[in-house]
């Protein structure tokens, strides 16, 4: 084994030493982005989640601002507290009205109680890693919407866009799975430490899991779909040096600030259901 791949072997170990090996029930998607309807443009949302402890938690919140306007026409500053509804994903809570100083005015005192007034609730149901429902309530008005990620800007998962160069998107790090049923395969990714992304077209992702000696272990390949922050999936190409050989829906690949996150599941035949998660960060 070369020098360079026992290296990377040992610091998988150490990452995997604190990421574990802990069966998941299911990989939680963080729902941090911009919302809207893309037929109705001009209003929005923006929703800020904060995890507490082992996601799903009945903790987990979410911070919601809207940008929408009154029968007047005139923009209303809306504002909601919104929490995990047990471990489904669903998050409710109240919804506020918040009024305050002129923003040109020399100074901004902190709000005054009496300047927010509870108007009603508020409820966010994620369908998926980029869709979900949203209904609220601002005095006697309930609204129900359909909403997505709002994509802002296009973006590459890899500072390389020719599959036959090393991309500079090298991860270190490990998997999070759950398996139940009988499995082709076993648990060939218990084992994994390092993750290649080639992205040889916008819409083209092979996705490479190492073990810890340097050995090709899986491959996903895919025709991911951007939305908002986070890209998307579904039947892409899913096969091990064991002899899996299926197609899994990714739910999420999402860019860290030095890492990455992937999110799956799969069912290889009727007996078995894989549900999976790898987490890294940049190799240098």
């Amino acid at each position: 084994m070369r020098l360079k791949h026992l290296g990377h072997a040992l610091r998988g170990m150490l990452l995997l030493a604190a990421i574990g090996f802990a069966p998941i029930a299911r990989a939680s998607v963080d729902y941090t982005d911009i919302w809207f309807n893309a037929a109705e443009s001009g209003w929005g949302v923006n929703l800020a989640q904060t995890n507490f402890g082992p996601a799903p938690s009945a903790n987990d919140f979410i911070f919601a601002t809207f940008f929408i306007y009154g029968p007047d026409g005139q923009p209303f500053w809306y504002a909601a507290q919104l929490f995990r509804a047990g471990t489904g994903e669903t998050f409710t809570g109240v919804m506020y009205r918040v009024k305050g100083t002129w923003f040109g005015a020399p100074t901004f005192p902190p709000v005054k109680a009496s300047d927010v007034t509870q108007v009603g609730q508020a409820t966010f149901t994620a369908t998926s890693s980029s869709a979900g429902t949203l209904s609220y309530q601002v005095d006697a008005v309930t609204v129900n919407k359909n909403i997505e990620r709002q994509t802002t800007i296009a973006q590459n998962l890899t500072g390389s866009t020719q599959a036959s160069v090393l991309p500079s998107d090298t991860y270190l790090g490990g998997i999070s799975r759950s398996a139940s049923g009988t499995c082709p395969g076993g648990t060939a990714l218990l084992n994994i430490m390092q993750l290649i992304i080639f992205q040889s077209a916008p819409n083209t992702v092979l996705m490479q899991f190492f073990d810890g000696f340097g050995v090709l272990a899986c491959v996903m390949q895919a025709n991911p779909v951007q939305h908002g922050k986070v890209f998307s999936a579904s039947g892409a190409v899913y096969q091990c040096t064991t002899g899996l050989n299926t197609t899994v829906d990714i739910a999420s690949i999402r860019k860290l600030d030095a890492g990455i996150e992937v999110h799956w599941r799969t069912s290889p035949n009727s007996t078995c259901a894989e549900t999976g998660r790898f987490i890294g960060i940049t190799q240098q």
